[in-house]
């Protein structure tokens, strides 16, 4: 294993898997292209391109999700900040703060009680 490998599959952060996974699937669609221009290796290199396709599809999904997760966490900080800055009513706000090893940027747990 070369010295980059060793330092990019320490990189378990999800952007950091997101651009990994969206390398390999361009080396393999550019193999596929190059096999669709042999006849005997067009049906092998279909596949290959839409089992690309299929994978950059999940992966979009996850690293949609960790931006919307991220922009939720914004809004409850805000709303937070709001809420115990306006003085009308007792708020309690409590968080369960546990975060996913490798994954920067997850969501805290929040909950909002009020009195």
């Amino acid at each position: 294993m070369s010295e980059q490998d060793a330092r990019s599959s320490a990189d378990l952060t999800l952007p950091g898997l997101v651009h990994d996974l969206n390398n390999i699937f361009e080396t393999i669609s550019d193999a596929a292209e190059l096999l669709a221009s042999d006849e005997r290796w067009r049906e092998l290199a279909g596949t290959l391109l839409r089992s690309v396709d299929r994978g950059r599809r999940i992966v979009g999904v996850y690293a949609d999700q960790n931006r919307a997760g991220a922009e939720l966490s914004e809004v409850v900080d805000r709303a937070e900040t709001f809420l115990c800055t306006g003085g009308r009513n007792s708020v309690d706000i409590g968080r369960n703060c546990s975060k996913t090893v490798g994954s920067p940027g997850a969501t805290k747990g929040h909950s909002i009680v009020r009195h």
